[in-house]
């Protein structure tokens, strides 16, 4: 199963076909539409939280690294004690078959023994239902490649400008009756109503 993933398109291939992605998928069903915000703001943003997404790899797996990120830094080692996170699979690439079509994706961070699958958001404001979705379409994924998840938890690592603060929550599991309307929509192209 040859998963190649394009980072700078962000898209997936499978077997050389290009596979819809959890996010494509999500945000058709969720009607989300970007395009009203200026670029160098989505840019800006996708950058930070990259960078906070790897500064957060680096912490789990020990590596030494720099930052400008001291709060999100702070609040990150804060919350992996309180909350004990561990991971032993980082930044994984899933593929999911569902009778109305397939799809890839990338998960952050999954601990095999615990069985959680965590995600590490860093907006502004928190978007749970479609944080909900998309951790879903990952685990479906996961337990179709033989991993159990028992927890989906959020690592909320929000900027200094944010009302919100830094906290570690749990999200629903949702039927996998669910997982399959979602990606049924994208694949018939029908939002629904």
């Amino acid at each position: 199963m040859g998963i190649i993933f394009d980072a700078v398109n962000h898209r997936y291939f499978k077997d050389g076909d290009l596979k819809p992605s959890v996010g494509e998928i999500v945000n058709f069903y969720l009607n989300i539409d970007l395009s009203n915000i200026p670029v160098e703001t989505l840019e800006k943003a996708q950058n930070r939280g990259t960078d906070i997404h790897l500064m957060c790899d680096k912490i789990l797996t020990g590596e030494d690294f720099e930052t400008i990120y001291s709060k999100e830094y702070k609040d990150f080692e804060y919350l992996r004690k309180k909350h004990k996170i561990k991971a032993n699979s980082i930044e994984g690439i899933v593929y999911a078959w569902t009778p109305q079509g397939d799809y890839c994706g990338t998960y952050d961070l999954y601990d095999s023994k615990s069985k959680i699958l965590y995600d590490i958001k860093t907006s502004y404001d928190k978007h749970i239902e479609e944080w909900t979705l998309k951790t879903n379409l990952y685990r479906y994924a996961l337990e179709q490649n033989k991993s159990q998840v028992k927890e989906i938890k959020i690592i909320y690592l929000p900027s200094e400008k944010s009302p919100n603060k830094a906290e570690v929550f749990n999200l629903d599991i949702l039927p996998d009756s669910k997982v399959e309307e979602v990606v049924r929509a994208y694949y018939r192209q029908e939002r629904p109503t």
